[in-house]
């Protein structure tokens, strides 16, 4: 009876310990995964206050405060707006970030970028154009866009025009339904693994001429995946793909 008892003991335990470690393995991944996150958001937060301290420091020295975008570049200066006729100038002790708290330098400042400055209001009026000395320029960074919708097209060639294969795809919706006014849209979301472009057909009530196809062409980040419908939505990576898949839509 001892030994009976013994041995039920010592399997109760080992199961106890067993479910343990199976619930600590099965939390590990979890726990991996929020740590990612929280240092994610920290590094975010590191950025965002790069930035706020960089705009603190534009404030604090006074003077000018401008932003618009870059029309003209002048040595280590830049025009904002020629009718203002003021060159903001950056010297070594410039502080250049983008707005994202990426650290810049004057190979950053572009004509076309949007930009802050904040600058010295006692200027080198002799100059041509006046000059301000930048205590700080912040440059905007553009988010990428990860889809966008393009004319569909009347042949390869007209459609390449819209895309750049080497950063992006196409994915190229067609859907036989004899609807009229049909279409397919996206909607962008994001995972661990990256951007996701999931799209969707919407049917029409709408009756339509017999054998009518609808066709909808969408520019993808390469980095981005799509998903639904995938039995209708092919991805295109070249003109020569392009062309033969718009065949079928003569």
């Amino acid at each position: 009876m001892r030994f009976a008892f013994t041995l039920f003991t010592s399997l109760t335990l080992l199961g106890l310990s067993t479910g343990r470690c199976i619930a600590q393995n099965r939390a590990v991944p979890d726990i991996e995964k929020r740590q990612a996150e929280i240092q994610k958001e920290i590094e975010d937060l590191q950025r965002r206050i790069k930035v706020l301290q960089a705009e603190l420091g534009g404030h604090r020295g006074g003077g000018l405060f401008t932003k618009g975008i870059i029309q003209e570049l002048i040595f280590n200066g830049v025009v904002l707006d020629r009718a203002e006729g003021l060159c903001y100038v950056a010297n070594k002790n410039t502080q250049i970030i983008y707005s994202d708290g990426e650290k810049a330098t004057t190979a950053d400042l572009k004509i076309g970028k949007r930009v802050s400055v904040w600058a010295n209001d006692n200027l080198r009026a002799l100059s041509n154009p006046a000059q301000a000395a930048a205590f700080t320029i912040i440059i905007e960074k553009e988010k990428p866009v990860i889809a966008r919708e393009i004319p569909v097209g009347r042949d390869a060639d007209e459609i390449f025009k819209h895309v750049d294969f080497a950063k992006e795809y196409l994915a190229f919706c067609r859907m036989e339904d004899d609807a009229g006014g049909s279409k397919f849209s996206f909607k962008v979301s994001s995972d661990k693994d990256g951007p996701i472009v999931d799209i969707t057909y919407h049917r029409s009530s709408a009756k339509g001429p017999d054998g009518h196809v609808t066709t909808n062409i969408f520019v993808i980040a390469k980095n981005a995946r799509i998903t639904g419908h995938q039995g209708v939505v092919k991805k295109i990576t070249s003109v020569e793909e392009l062309a033969k898949a718009l065949q079928g839509t003569k």
